[in-house]
């Protein structure tokens, strides 16, 4: 059938090789029928529903959708929140560095609650103006550093968890922290030493390996 090329119209040719000169999947099915009348059986034993059945699915919705929609395409606008956002993010983050700085040279239970106090209230505001950024749509904005900024403030990261897991994980944070700069490896019950500096200094300089 196939040596007679375009010499004889296709539909002929079909027809001799299918037994049917039209274009569908009779053929397949027929091939297929055993398969499918077994499935249909082991199906109907289980009680499995073929094709699909009715429930409440619906797909998933797109981050910033129908919102998006809505979304804030001025860039002078964009600038202004950016250069207040500037203003509000120093007293905040230089806040929590003083605390932490201060609880980091003196480990105290009242050190650690005002950092991890200031630490919420950072989170707290990188969860504000994350949101905020997301109101932007920067796609044609044309000073890409304002664009690289609204970029980075959306990622809120762990400042989007509720508040209670917020305190859970910066606890969590802060204790390995405290334990890592308090431990202390002792070779004998008198012979004590903290990592900082005394393990380093001696992992530095001693040549003993023992």
């Amino acid at each position: 059938a196939m040596q007679a090329g375009s010499s004889r119209h296709w539909q002929d040719i079909l027809q001799q090789l299918t037994g049917t000169n039209k274009m569908d999947a009779s053929a397949l099915l027929e091939y297929f029928k055993p398969v499918t009348e077994w499935l249909k059986e082991e199906n109907g034993k289980y009680n499995e529903t073929l094709g699909w059945p009715d429930f409440d699915w619906r797909p998933p919705v797109p981050e910033g959708y129908p919102e998006g929609l809505d979304k804030i395409t001025d860039e002078a606008e964009a600038k202004i929140f950016l250069e207040q956002y500037n203003s509000t993010a120093e007293v905040v983050w230089n806040a929590y560095t003083e605390a932490l700085w201060t609880f980091n040279v003196n480990i105290t239970e009242q050190n650690k609650e005002i950092m991890l106090e200031k630490n919420l209230a950072m989170s707290n505001h990188t969860l504000e103006n994350g949101l905020k950024a997301r109101q932007f749509d920067s796609t044609d904005f044309k000073d890409s550093s304002i664009k690289r900024i609204l970029k980075k403030l959306s990622d809120i990261e762990q400042a989007a968890l509720p508040e209670a897991e917020l305190k859970e994980y910066n606890q969590l944070l802060s204790d390995m922290e405290t334990i890592y700069s308090v431990a202390k490896v002792c070779r004998k019950d008198t012979d004590c030493k903290a990592l900082d500096p005394d393990l380093t200094d001696t992992m530095a300089k001693s040549r003993d390996y023992d």
